[in-house]
């Protein structure tokens, strides 16, 4: 079994726990015990000095897992969850590290790598914390995060129990040869490998994240570009629920828009429409966004069915919308020959046309103004011979 050893007893200037700082919505424990989950963690460890919120915190998330969690205060308490045959990994009290990172070096096809990160001693890392990265040698800082045998976590027993035990592990691990791994320092800074020191530098942190994630919509997608806008500001408070109350507005207003067109209210349906496809963009961006933050493939996968269902809801609105205009039968095809043809142009190399074609709330909102003036299959019309015309542009270019 792989134990995972986490700290939540260093302090920032502030007396609050590093450890139990916030990050995107989650503490810093809970930041680590996913990373070190990923790194094939199937026991925690946590030591504290007495019970707290953050521990508690920690315990449901472990536990919710389906891992085991032992909150401990000395040595011995630790000795006595470990065997001799696990394997130990454990990390430096605060440390934000980055997954990819972590996994790239201590991980391989048959499981975790032993070994003990380094940092080079000139690091800006290094030097800005001598005591979260200890030095091991001359060049050589701890890099704060180590793959060992548990078996060698006995000797704890041997030594003062009001030592470090990090610290103490370290230096043991040192001792038993256990192989040293050099982190790339090109890849390495405060956005990657993080200490968090105060509230400033895990906000900072939280920031980065966030521009590192958010994806840079032109403002040929105004509406597209506007619920990118509404989820970072929102975030991180609402990343745990964001995406389900906007999923649950954009099915309301849709169910309205359909009811509303089937009423012969056009215009006012396509526009409970328009803002249910700007519901269902929000829904989209925060899937997307706590998966490229949490690491869950879930979100993605789930953020790929948006699209279709948005071009089905947005089509049988139109088409019952379009049934109280039409003067022709064949006029009904227009909903799908316009949707249809947006949605090929909106393959364009260009990024200004393809976001304008993908932009699917502003083609409601243009059409819902066609449709309170009686003009919403001369709209539809329109909007199909444009996405034609760019796709003969560009079947004439290649």
């Amino acid at each position: 079994m792989i134990t995972a050893v986490l700290s939540a007893r260093k302090r920032t200037e502030a007396g609050e726990l590093r450890a139990g700082l916030t990050l995107n919505g989650r503490s810093v424990l809970v930041w680590q015990a996913e990373t070190l989950r990923k790194l094939g963690a199937e026991r925690f460890v946590c030591l504290h000095e007495y019970p707290c919120e953050e521990t508690d915190e920690l315990r449901e998330h472990v536990e919710s897992l389906g891992c085991a969690f032992h909150a401990v205060q000395t040595h011995a308490q630790l000795i006595a969850h470990l065997h001799s045959d696990d394997l130990l990994i454990f990390m430096a009290d605060g440390l934000v590290a980055d997954e990819r990172i972590s996994r790239s070096l201590l991980s391989s096809s048959q499981g975790p790598v032993k070994g003990i990160l380094t940092l080079p001693s000139n690091h800006e890392l290094a030097q800005a914390f001598p005591e979260d990265f200890e030095r091991i040698d001359a060049t050589r800082n701890w890099g704060g995060l180590a793959v060992v045998p548990a078996a060698i976590a006995q000797r704890l027993g041997e030594l003062p129990p009001d030592g470090e035990v990090l610290s103490l592990l370290l230096r043991i691990a040192l001792q038993a040869r256990t192989p040293m791994i050099a982190l790339p320092p090109e890849e390495i800074d405060e956005g990657d490998w993080l200490i968090t020191r105060s509230v400033a530098a895990a906000r900072s942190y939280q920031r980065a994240i966030l521009e590192r994630y958010s994806e840079d919509i032109p403002w040929t997608a105004p509406f597209d570009a506007m619920a990118s806008q509404m989820v970072q500001r929102l975030t991180p408070s609402g990343l745990p629920w964001g995406a389900t109350i906007s999923l649950a507005a954009a099915a309301t207003l849709h169910v309205s828009a359909g009811l509303l067109a089937w009423n012969g209210f056009a215009g006012w349906a396509i526009t409970a429409a328009a803002v249910g496809v700007f519901m269902f963009s929000l829904a989209s961006t925060w899937r997307r966004l706590q998966s490229a933050i949490f690491g869950t493939g879930h979100g993605e996968a789930r953020s790929r069915l948006f699209g279709p269902a948005i071009t089905i809801a947005t089509i049988a609105v139109l088409f019952l919308a379009t049934l109280d205009q039409a003067t022709l039968p064949a006029l009904l095809a227009l909903p799908v020959l316009a949707i249809g043809l947006s949605i090929l142009a909106s393959k364009d190399v260009s990024p200004f046309l393809r976001a304008f074609w993908n932009d699917r709330t502003l083609h409601l909102a243009m059409l819902a103004g066609c449709a309170f003036g009686g003009l919403l299959s001369e709209g539809l019309a329109l909007m199909a011979l444009a996405a034609l015309s760019q796709l003969m542009l560009r079947a004439s270019r290649d």
